[in-house]
């Protein structure tokens, strides 16, 4: 697994066992706070001003580092180990990285589209259900298209971006 992800993995368990001991101090509000600064809303696509300036922009990063929870953390992090395993085997890391920051990024604006006045978002599905688009698209195109076919790649495993 290329170290990006294993830097990912490892700040998202960070965040979220700083969140947890917390909670386990009795300071169960840690989390909210970490959630109003560091959450996805899409309301503040609109009217909303942000707790900060240019919390419109950060609010794209930060959300996919913060989870409700041990168990939310746990099941996007094992899927996103399992996806980042085996995109390494035909995918360089900065193209892996790359889908990764733009589906989270485009998560956030399909949330923002399909549930204007909805909840707070957080956690990293956006950005690992991208990696797994790009895992089968890239074995449609590449090991079994239908026909399609890429010059070389047809049928061997082959790294894009190496």
């Amino acid at each position: 697994m290329p170290l990006v992800f294993v830097l990912i993995i490892a700040a998202c368990a960070t965040v979220e066992l700083a969140l947890t001991g917390a909670a386990l101090a009795g300071w169960p509000a840690v989390r909210l706070g970490a959630f109003a600064y560091g959450g996805f809303y899409p309301q503040m696509m609109d009217d909303w001003p942000g707790l900060f300036p240019g919390q419109r922009v950060t609010m794209f990063a930060t959300y996919g580092f913060l989870h409700a929870g041990l168990l939310h953390l746990t099941m996007n992090m094992l899927a996103l180990a399992q996806l980042a395993r085996e995109m390494a085997t035909v995918m360089a890391a900065r193209a892996m990285l790359l889908i990764y920051a733009v589906s989270q990024v485009g998560a956030a604006l399909a949330q923002a589209a399909l549930a204007p006045e909805g909840p707070v978002m957080v956690g990293a599905s956006g950005a690992i259900f991208g990696l797994a688009g790009a895992l089968i698209a890239r074995n449609f195109v590449v090991v079994g298209g239908g026909g399609c076919r890429l010059g070389r790649w047809s049928g061997r495993r082959r790294r894009l971006w190496s």
